[in-house]
Protein backbone atom coordinates (compact mmCIF):
# COMPACT_ATOMS: atom_id res chain seq x y z
CA UNK A 1 0.00 0.00 0.00
CA UNK A 2 2.65 2.49 0.00
CA UNK A 3 3.39 4.79 -2.55
CA UNK A 4 4.35 8.48 -3.19
CA UNK A 5 2.96 10.49 -5.77
CA UNK A 6 3.38 14.11 -7.04
CA UNK A 7 0.18 16.79 -6.81
CA UNK A 8 -0.30 20.01 -7.84
CA UNK A 9 -2.40 22.02 -5.62
CA UNK A 10 -5.78 22.45 -6.64
CA UNK A 11 -5.57 20.71 -9.84
CA UNK A 12 -7.46 16.95 -9.84
CA UNK A 13 -5.20 14.12 -11.25
CA UNK A 14 -6.23 10.85 -12.30
CA UNK A 15 -3.93 7.75 -11.01
CA UNK A 16 -4.29 3.72 -10.60
CA UNK A 17 -3.21 3.01 -7.32
CA UNK A 18 -3.99 0.06 -5.13
CA UNK A 19 -4.53 2.69 -2.05
CA UNK A 20 -7.83 3.54 -4.18
CA UNK A 21 -8.48 0.51 -5.11
CA UNK A 22 -7.82 0.99 -8.80
CA UNK A 23 -8.39 4.18 -10.83
CA UNK A 24 -9.53 7.27 -8.76
CA UNK A 25 -9.62 11.01 -9.39
CA UNK A 26 -7.39 12.91 -6.78
CA UNK A 27 -7.28 16.73 -6.05
CA UNK A 28 -5.18 18.46 -3.17
CA UNK A 29 -6.58 21.61 -1.93
CA UNK A 30 -4.68 23.72 1.14
CA UNK A 31 -7.56 25.42 2.85
CA UNK A 32 -4.88 27.52 5.52
CA UNK A 33 -1.08 27.30 5.99
CA UNK A 34 -1.91 24.51 8.67
CA UNK A 35 -4.29 22.61 6.80
CA UNK A 36 -4.59 19.94 3.58
CA UNK A 37 -7.39 18.42 2.46
CA UNK A 38 -7.28 15.15 -0.19
CA UNK A 39 -10.54 14.54 -1.93
CA UNK A 40 -11.33 11.64 -4.05
CA UNK A 41 -13.29 9.34 -6.37
CA UNK A 42 -12.81 6.01 -7.02
CA UNK A 43 -15.09 2.99 -8.12
CA UNK A 44 -14.25 0.95 -5.45
CA UNK A 45 -14.80 3.47 -2.55
CA UNK A 46 -16.63 6.45 -4.03
CA UNK A 47 -16.48 9.59 -3.24
CA UNK A 48 -13.70 10.54 -0.23
CA UNK A 49 -12.39 13.31 1.83
CA UNK A 50 -9.58 13.32 4.29
CA UNK A 51 -8.86 16.15 6.13
CA UNK A 52 -5.13 16.77 7.69
CA UNK A 53 -4.38 19.64 10.49
CA UNK A 54 -1.01 20.32 11.26
CA UNK A 55 0.43 21.68 14.61
CA UNK A 56 3.55 21.95 16.35
CA UNK A 57 2.03 18.64 18.51
CA UNK A 58 1.47 16.79 15.15
CA UNK A 59 -0.92 16.48 12.97
CA UNK A 60 -5.20 15.06 12.89
CA UNK A 61 -5.98 13.44 9.94
CA UNK A 62 -9.97 12.99 9.26
CA UNK A 63 -11.27 10.26 6.89
CA UNK A 64 -14.72 10.66 5.48
CA UNK A 65 -16.33 8.21 3.12
CA UNK A 66 -19.68 9.19 1.36
CA UNK A 67 -20.44 4.77 2.05
CA UNK A 68 -21.09 6.94 5.78
CA UNK A 69 -17.39 5.73 6.65
CA UNK A 70 -15.48 7.84 9.28
CA UNK A 71 -11.87 7.63 11.39
CA UNK A 72 -10.09 10.05 12.83
CA UNK A 73 -6.09 9.44 13.40
CA UNK A 74 -3.78 11.45 15.90
CA UNK A 75 0.04 11.91 15.04
CA UNK A 76 2.35 12.79 17.54
CA UNK A 77 5.60 15.39 15.53
CA UNK A 78 8.84 13.56 16.69
CA UNK A 79 12.32 15.23 15.81
CA UNK A 80 15.50 13.16 16.59
CA UNK A 81 17.14 15.96 18.96
CA UNK A 82 20.45 13.96 20.00
CA UNK A 83 23.83 14.55 18.30
CA UNK A 84 26.22 17.20 17.54
CA UNK A 85 25.72 20.57 16.46
CA UNK A 86 27.73 23.34 15.17
CA UNK A 87 27.89 27.64 14.51
CA UNK A 88 26.63 28.27 10.98
CA UNK A 89 25.81 32.14 11.46
CA UNK A 90 24.07 34.83 13.96
CA UNK A 91 21.97 37.55 13.62
CA UNK A 92 22.82 40.33 15.97
CA UNK A 93 24.67 38.02 18.31
CA UNK A 94 27.96 40.26 18.52
CA UNK A 95 26.42 42.83 19.44
CA UNK A 96 23.68 40.91 21.78
CA UNK A 97 27.18 39.81 23.95
CA UNK A 98 28.74 43.16 23.76
CA UNK A 99 25.92 44.72 25.64
CA UNK A 100 26.43 42.58 28.16
CA UNK A 101 29.62 43.42 29.13
CA UNK A 102 31.75 40.26 27.42
CA UNK A 103 34.90 41.98 25.46
CA UNK A 104 36.16 38.79 24.00
CA UNK A 105 37.11 38.41 20.55
CA UNK A 106 33.42 37.82 18.90
CA UNK A 107 34.71 35.78 16.06
CA UNK A 108 37.63 33.88 18.14
CA UNK A 109 34.74 33.01 20.39
CA UNK A 110 32.37 31.71 18.08
CA UNK A 111 34.87 29.63 15.29
CA UNK A 112 34.70 26.68 17.32
CA UNK A 113 31.41 27.34 18.92
CA UNK A 114 28.67 23.66 19.05
CA UNK A 115 26.76 21.78 21.55
CA UNK A 116 26.25 17.90 21.42
CA UNK A 117 22.37 16.56 22.74
CA UNK A 118 22.28 13.25 24.80
CA UNK A 119 19.18 12.04 25.91
CA UNK A 120 19.69 10.13 29.17
CA UNK A 121 15.91 9.67 30.10
CA UNK A 122 13.31 8.94 31.74
CA UNK A 123 11.16 12.33 30.85
CA UNK A 124 13.30 15.34 29.57
CA UNK A 125 16.53 14.55 31.10
CA UNK A 126 19.55 15.09 29.25
CA UNK A 127 23.33 15.70 28.87
CA UNK A 128 24.54 19.08 27.46
CA UNK A 129 28.29 19.53 26.20
CA UNK A 130 29.05 22.87 25.14
CA UNK A 131 32.09 24.14 23.32
CA UNK A 132 32.12 28.33 23.64
CA UNK A 133 35.29 30.35 23.20
CA UNK A 134 37.98 27.10 23.56
CA UNK A 135 35.84 26.18 26.96
CA UNK A 136 34.25 22.83 27.20
CA UNK A 137 31.63 22.28 29.37
CA UNK A 138 29.43 19.18 29.79
CA UNK A 139 26.63 19.04 32.32
CA UNK A 140 23.14 16.96 33.28
CA UNK A 141 19.74 19.26 32.71
CA UNK A 142 16.46 18.13 33.89
CA UNK A 143 13.84 20.04 32.35
CA UNK A 144 11.18 22.12 34.67
CA UNK A 145 14.07 22.05 37.31
CA UNK A 146 16.05 24.78 37.93
CA UNK A 147 19.84 24.20 37.87
CA UNK A 148 23.42 26.00 38.41
CA UNK A 149 24.63 26.16 34.92
CA UNK A 150 28.17 26.32 36.10
CA UNK A 151 30.52 26.77 32.56
CA UNK A 152 33.35 29.07 33.74
CA UNK A 153 32.75 32.76 32.78
CA UNK A 154 28.90 31.86 31.70
CA UNK A 155 27.54 31.08 35.07
CA UNK A 156 23.66 31.27 35.47
CA UNK A 157 20.65 30.24 36.79
CA UNK A 158 18.62 28.10 34.54
CA UNK A 159 15.49 26.82 33.64
CA UNK A 160 14.40 24.45 30.75
CA UNK A 161 11.09 23.70 29.66
CA UNK A 162 9.61 21.98 26.82
CA UNK A 163 6.74 23.65 24.58
CA UNK A 164 6.66 21.04 21.78
CA UNK A 165 8.11 18.28 19.92
CA UNK A 166 11.89 19.87 18.53
CA UNK A 167 11.12 23.41 20.82
CA UNK A 168 12.58 24.39 23.79
CA UNK A 169 12.22 27.27 26.24
CA UNK A 170 15.30 28.44 28.52
CA UNK A 171 15.14 31.44 30.86
CA UNK A 172 18.67 32.30 32.20
CA UNK A 173 19.44 34.71 35.43
CA UNK A 174 23.23 35.49 35.79
CA UNK A 175 23.99 35.60 39.77
CA UNK A 176 26.46 38.07 39.74
CA UNK A 177 24.47 41.02 37.14
CA UNK A 178 21.04 40.14 37.82
CA UNK A 179 20.61 39.98 33.78
CA UNK A 180 17.44 37.75 32.52
CA UNK A 181 17.51 36.16 28.91
CA UNK A 182 14.84 34.71 27.88
CA UNK A 183 16.10 31.53 24.90
CA UNK A 184 13.80 29.72 22.08
CA UNK A 185 15.33 26.71 20.57
CA UNK A 186 13.71 25.29 17.59
CA UNK A 187 15.24 21.49 16.01
CA UNK A 188 13.84 21.21 12.61
CA UNK A 189 13.31 17.34 11.35
CA UNK A 190 16.47 18.14 8.80
CA UNK A 191 18.81 19.09 11.60
CA UNK A 192 19.19 22.72 11.81
CA UNK A 193 19.03 24.51 15.20
CA UNK A 194 17.95 27.85 15.90
CA UNK A 195 18.45 29.61 18.86
CA UNK A 196 16.46 32.90 19.22
CA UNK A 197 17.35 35.22 22.42
CA UNK A 198 16.58 38.04 24.31
CA UNK A 199 17.93 40.35 27.00
CA UNK A 200 15.49 41.48 29.53
CA UNK A 201 17.75 44.56 30.74
CA UNK A 202 19.49 45.38 27.34
CA UNK A 203 16.27 45.03 25.37
CA UNK A 204 19.04 43.26 22.68
CA UNK A 205 17.66 40.44 20.78
CA UNK A 206 19.72 38.12 18.38
CA UNK A 207 19.10 34.56 16.36
CA UNK A 208 22.02 32.00 16.21
CA UNK A 209 21.72 29.40 13.57
CA UNK A 210 23.70 25.30 14.03
CA UNK A 211 23.66 22.84 11.88
CA UNK A 212 24.14 19.19 12.94
CA UNK A 213 27.07 17.29 11.83
CA UNK A 214 28.51 14.09 13.08
CA UNK A 215 31.22 13.88 15.52
CA UNK A 216 33.65 11.64 15.61
CA UNK A 217 35.02 11.90 18.89
CA UNK A 218 34.15 8.67 21.10
CA UNK A 219 35.07 5.07 21.37
CA UNK A 220 34.83 2.65 18.37
CA UNK A 221 34.85 -0.34 18.07
CA UNK A 222 34.26 -2.77 14.43
CA UNK A 223 30.95 -5.11 14.15
CA UNK A 224 32.36 -6.45 10.73
CA UNK A 225 35.45 -7.02 8.81
CA UNK A 226 36.16 -7.76 5.22
CA UNK A 227 39.72 -8.92 3.27
CA UNK A 228 41.62 -8.63 6.73
CA UNK A 229 43.05 -12.47 6.39
CA UNK A 230 44.45 -11.72 2.74
CA UNK A 231 45.65 -8.07 3.92
CA UNK A 232 47.58 -10.49 6.80
CA UNK A 233 48.77 -12.71 4.41
CA UNK A 234 49.86 -10.19 1.80
CA UNK A 235 52.11 -8.64 4.54
CA UNK A 236 53.47 -11.91 5.62
CA UNK A 237 51.43 -12.02 8.30
CA UNK A 238 49.89 -15.03 8.03
CA UNK A 239 51.53 -16.73 10.76
CA UNK A 240 49.47 -14.57 13.01
CA UNK A 241 46.14 -15.43 12.28
CA UNK A 242 46.82 -18.69 13.77
CA UNK A 243 48.53 -17.68 16.63
CA UNK A 244 46.94 -15.93 19.84
CA UNK A 245 48.32 -12.60 18.51
CA UNK A 246 45.56 -12.48 15.75
CA UNK A 247 43.75 -9.06 16.17
CA UNK A 248 40.87 -9.00 18.23
CA UNK A 249 38.47 -6.21 19.08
Amino acid sequence: MNMVECYTEDVEKCIDSPLYGGKAKVKVTSPDENTLKICSESEKFGKVEVTEVFTEQGFTMTLKSSKGASMTENWTRWVCEEGSYRYVCNEGAEEYTKAQGHTQDFSKMMCDHGFRLEHLGPGDVWMVSERFGGTCHSQKVEFDKEIDWSMPGWERKMLMTRLAPGKVKCIMRCPKTGQVEEWMRWISPCGKAVWCGEDKKTGKKCKIVYEKFTCPVGTWRPVAMYGVECMMKAGGEADRLKSNESPTF
